[in-house]
């Protein structure tokens, strides 16, 4: 714990670019980024986020804004160029957890720029930033698992920003914002390929669970007889392991592939007790994150184009199919279309009914609340 504390001391006080990029191109889109977390850091992004109670939240989102214009440019210049993520491969996993935090920082000072456009009545501009807190949120899921995690965060910030000012943006903005939100739904999601990524690795640690059973376990006790397990046994249980596990991912691959309502967890259960210890230590799919973020995106590109409707024609569609097959109204999470009901000339519901783990799913996670 010393050592970790230790690390993450030296981390914080150390530029983010430098430690990263000793040697920078000036063709990798995250020097950028890092660029931008340095100046964040530097200009006490976390306390402008947290704000003074004393003046609106708008108020707040401008002085910010104002504060940390340069790491918003930064961001931006990133967004054009190709990103490599940086830090693959590296041995000290609590390194790049740092910059991580702060590279989600920027999508919410990204989001404050929103509100800020917004009420100024620059919808382009307003769409924009939800555009680059989009680019920036997809990147940040191309590394490590926990990546993919901070990368559905940064996603629910742009969904978010882009709930609360829908009705501020105009046709471009929302034919724009439409085209983006549907092209990111349609890619593999970070959780996803994150997923497979662990899965894969794992294929090298199951040969050794068995001999080490204690080390790898989460469970409270490893259970005696799998202590007791002969050479010939634990090899017999890791072969029948690995040909499971084989199994395992093609099928996961094909669920994950065809995106119906039957999404779920993999099955890890197996006859033989050696070989269900080895596969109830196997990485989790965390599907219900993965269904509800590809959903909202989904959901997403709808509410552009629902609102883009009603700039056109001056009130909301009756139906979805109204919106000239321009979207697919087919929820893959219920096998059924999205709920959709027009409320009045100037209100309406959309939402898709989830699964049984996720339950009803809205564009924000949490409709009722204002921004965290």
């Amino acid at each position: 714990m010393i050592t970790v504390i230790i690390a993450l001391a030296i981390a914080q006080q150390s530029s983010f670019f430098a430690r990263t990029f000793p040697n920078p191109t000036g063709r990798n889109g995250w020097e950028e980024y890092l660029m931008a977390a340095d100046i964040g850091r530097a200009g006490n992004m976390g306390a402008l986020l947290v704000g003074d109670s004393k003046i609106s939240r708008l108020e707040n989102d401008r002085k910010m804004v104002s504060s940390l214009s340069k790491a918003i440019e930064f961001v931006r210049v990133g967004n054009k160029k190709a990103a490599t993520y940086p830090f693959l491969g590296g041995d000290d996993f609590m390194d790049p957890m740092v910059e991580l935090s702060h590279i989600k920082l920027l999508g919410q000072v990204l989001s404050a720029d929103v509100f800020a456009n917004a009420a100024d009545g620059k919808p382009t501009a307003s769409s924009q930033s939800i555009s680059d807190a989009l680019i920036l949120g997809r990147r940040v899921g191309e590394g490590q698992r926990i990546s993919g995690l901070i990368s559905v965060a940064m996603q629910g910030i742009a969904l978010r920003a882009l709930s609360l000012n829908l009705h501020r943006l105009d046709e471009k903005s929302l034919a724009d914002l439409a085209e983006q939100f549907g092209r990111i739904a349609r890619e593999p999601s970070p959780l996803v390929e994150g997923y497979f990524g662990d899965f894969k690795r794992w294929y090298e640690i199951v040969p050794h669970i068995l001999r080490d059973p204690e080390s790898v376990s989460f469970e409270e006790e490893v259970p005696e007889q799998i202590l007791n397990l002969s050479a010939t046994e634990i090899e017999a249980a890791t072969q029948e392991a690995l040909r499971s596990m084989a199994e395992i991912d093609k099928r996961a691959r094909e669920m994950f592939q065809r995106e119906e309502r039957f999404w779920l967890e993999p099955n890890l259960e197996h006859e033989n007790a050696a070989t269900a210890f080895i596969l109830s230590n196997l990485p989790t799919a965390m599907t219900s994150p993965i269904v509800r973020n590809k959903t909202q995106l989904r959901l997403a590109e709808m509410h552009c184009r629902v609102m883009l409707h009603k700039r056109q024609h001056n009130d909301f569609p009756a139906s979805l199919s109204d919106l000239d097959g321009q979207v697919k109204n087919y929820d893959p999470t219920t096998g059924g279309p999205y709920f959709y009901e027009r409320i009045s000339d100037q209100s309406y519901v959309l939402y898709s009914l989830g699964t049984a783990e996720t339950g009803r799913i809205d564009l924000i996670y949490f409709p009722d609340r204002y921004r965290q």
